[in-house]
């Protein structure tokens, strides 16, 4: 039923069906999806190598796998998932962590599983086997994807959870009335944190949701100054896209030609995410704009070589070096970036620099260079 239809929908909304997506596993090496998630597994194993017992912290994978992402990211599209949830927890809560969350979810497993063997009502055994496939299929998808993060399977586990635990002999904890009372009171305590913290989560949703918009934009002309410095970026300093929410404040503080601030604000936005580097690559542009080359070389260089095939980043170098003269460093530049990431923008600034630069000598700009003109400027 739901490869037919899948198909139905392909065919329908010009979709791929399934036989399409699997028949790419053949070849891993032209299959950028496969790619991806081989990096994301090397990465979050590397990282549990690292941080074997208590993890990167829960929630700040996709801020640490930037460590491990950048060389190959293009743009500020974050790999907030390693598609894998097992790999994904124990990397971020390392080895007790995982036990906890995923201990739980096998023993409630085994003691299904235990019921299934030893139940004589071919009935009561027929609904147990249904959850028993259902929980199968999380544990299942939790390999290849991110049910973790994804609220309404959420719900659904829990609701799966209920049904097992209502029809399955679990362990019994027995608490005093003392015990009871005192985490009843516990939790009374505790509410009003909670509350706290949700009211200021949920402004700064706000603030997050106009930033973001604002940077896909590229346009930071609204709102004003006066009004962004009321946003809440403080509670949450760091986006759902993982994205500084600093960093972002500083770009309108940048396009209003008030550099000192703005690279306050860089600066607190690359601390509140070291590997982003949106932060450190527009410090270097406000040195530029401030005629402070040698800090503007340090900075842009810094960015782009962390993040090599990232427009914006490259950009940023290579107009600091034109500032500085230097027609080597623009070359070396122009060849770091991997010839798969590239687009005419990049051979438009590269050839429109090392025209502004050379004033004799201009082939060398040309030497060794594959250049795939299709830029629409007939000024080249």
């Amino acid at each position: 039923i739901v490869i037919v239809t899948d198909n139905y929908i392909s065919q329908r909304y010009d979709g791929i069906n399934v036989q399409s997506r699997v028949s790419t596993l053949g070849n891993i090496s032209t299959d950028s999806s496969l790619q991806q998630r081989i990096r994301y597994i090397k990465a979050t194993l590397s990282s549990f190598t690292q941080y074997p017992i208590f993890g990167v912290g829960i929630g700040n994978w996709e801020i640490v796998s930037l460590k491990y992402e950048n060389p190959d990211m293009t743009n500020f599209v974050v790999p907030y998932h390693a598609h894998n949830d097992y790999l994904e927890i124990l990397a971020e809560t390392g080895v007790p962590g995982f036990l906890i969350y995923f201990g739980l979810i096998f023993l409630v497993g085994y003691l299904l599983l235990k019921k299934i063997l030893t139940n004589n009502n071919i009935a009561e055994s027929t609904f147990l086997i249904f959850l028993f496939i259902w929980l199968l299929i999380h544990l299942f998808d939790s390999l290849f994807n991110f049910p973790f993060d994804r609220i309404f399977q959420q719900v659904y586990f829990a609701i799966l959870l209920a049904g097992i635990f209502s029809n399955t002999k679990m362990p019994v904890i027995k608490l005093s009335n003392n015990n009871s009372s005192l985490i009843i009171s516990a939790l009374l305590l505790l509410l009003p944190l909670s509350l706290y913290s949700s009211a200021r989560l949920f402004n700064s949703g706000l603030a997050q949701k106009i930033f973001i918009t604002e940077f896909n934009r590229k346009k930071f002309d609204r709102p004003s100054l006066e009004e962004i410095e009321k946003l809440e970026i403080d509670f949450k300093n760091v986006s759902q896209t993982a994205m500084p929410m600093y960093s972002i404040k500083g770009i309108y503080y940048f396009k209003q030609n008030r550099f000192e601030e703005a690279i306050e604000m860089f600066r607190k936005g690359s601390n509140s995410n070291p590997y982003m580097h949106l932060g450190t690559s527009y410090i270097g542009q406000s040195y530029s704009m401030m005629n402070q080359l040698d800090s503007a070389l340090y900075y842009t260089k810094k960015a782009f070589e962390k993040v090599p095939n990232n427009f914006l980043f490259y950009g940023h170098y290579v107009l600091t070096l034109e500032k500085l003269k230097d027609s080597i460093g623009v070359k070396k530049a122009f060849n770091i970036v991997n010839d798969k990431y590239k687009d005419p923008l990049h051979e438009e600034i590269y050839l429109g620099i090392m025209n502004n630069i050379l004033s004799e000598n201009k082939t060398f700009a040309l030497e060794n260079i594959d250049l795939q003109l299709k830029s629409g400027n007939d000024q080249l």
